[in-house]
């Protein structure tokens, strides 16, 4: 059955925008990106780093007392969750300290600073013909009549109301000179700038294009006679900054989006990006859960393989949608993941 909601739509039709590949940097803000094996699977994560959180109520001091002589450097204090960053002297003894950390009394886990990918939109020049909103069999594309998110139908019920705050986890959002530059995304009413947990400052200027992308299908100014319609025509959009010009974030920048999406008002956290299962990261979508708050991410361009985390955690918390990409014949895209994680298939 297909939804009729715009404003569900929205969540549900955006992170959907999958294509075939994603890219890969040597570095993520200067700490090079490194992969290996950990708790039996592959991953990517940050050199030298490694994320921490402390048992319930137990200070960073408490935990400095516990490492003892340890040639570790606590380069984020500890927050109010007990959560901290370390890092630490040499590469190679990265995991070898991590198993040593999360033996510690006053450690509830320690894990590598893992690294996720924006999953990439294609640039074919015909691949904004909107047929995802209303497919007649239009050509381009071609395709099955109603093999689509039925758009007309439900902004016939509602176009979407501001009361919908959407956080987007993404690259940002369209920024020149301190000002939205975008004619579709530069209402400032609607567009807000949340904050770069890329480059740590409070201007989310997109330097790779993916945000923009994500933001105008969930919420484009729609019609206005410029560029393309978005799903929901009036939601609030919350820039949050999470991934750099290549594509690339941490999942420490995931959990803290989330986290800071939650506390700023939003209903909806998109994330059209994922990877490896890690603790820092269900914290982030564990906290929106105990606030009532929706994770709707991208199941993965894994190519019929596994879904990637976040959108894997569906079938463990009840506030993740996983969404995989169906194509113009209402068939499962070939590049998209598949499994029992996914929540529903959408254009």
């Amino acid at each position: 059955m297909k939804p009729r909601c715009a404003a569900w739509a929205l969540i549900l039709f955006s992170v959907c925008m999958l294509s075939l590949t994603s890219i890969s940097a040597r570095d993520l803000n200067g700490v090079e990106i490194l992969t290996g094996t950990w708790n039996g699977e592959p991953i990517e994560y940050l050199d030298k780093e490694v994320l921490v959180g402390l048992n319930a109520g137990i200070t960073q001091q408490e935990f400095v007392d516990e490492l003892g002589l340890l040639n570790v450097e606590i380069v984020r204090d500890a927050d109010r969750f007990g959560f901290l960053k370390l890092k630490v002297d040499r590469s190679e003894m990265l995991f070898e300290l991590i198993d040593h950390v999360k033996e510690l009394e006053s450690v509830r886990f320690a894990e590598p600073n893992m690294v996720d990918h924006t999953f990439i939109i294609p640039n074919d020049p015909e691949f904004d013909k909107q047929w995802h909103y209303h497919n007649t069999g239009q050509n381009p594309p071609g395709g099955t009549v109603d093999a689509d998110i039925d758009a007309p139908e439900g902004w016939d019920v509602s176009t979407g109301g501001t009361v919908i705050r959407v956080g987007v986890l993404d690259s940002g959002i369209p920024i020149q000179l301190g000002s939205l530059s975008h004619p579709d995304l530069d209402d400032p009413t609607r567009y807000f700038f949340g904050y770069d947990f890329s480059n740590g400052d409070n201007e989310p200027a997109d330097d790779n294009g993916h945000g923009t992308h994500v933001s105008g299908t969930i919420a484009a100014e729609s019609d206005n006679g410029i560029g393309v319609a978005g799903v929901c025509w009036n939601a609030e959009i919350l820039a949050i900054k999470v991934f750099d010009q290549y594509g690339s974030g941490s999942h420490e920048n995931f959990r803290d989006g989330c986290i800071y999406a939650t506390d700023n008002g939003c209903k909806v956290i998109n994330y059209s990006g994922g990877g490896s299962a890690g603790e820092a990261k269900e914290h982030g979508v564990a906290y929106a859960d105990s606030h009532g708050v929706v994770v709707c991410a991208a199941a993965g361009n894994n190519w019929q393989g596994s879904v990637s985390w976040p959108g894997a955690y569906s079938t463990s918390y009840s506030n993740v949608i996983c969404v995989s990409s169906t194509d113009h014949n209402d068939a499962s895209s070939p590049f998209s993941s598949i499994g029992p994680s996914v929540t529903i298939s959408a254009p």
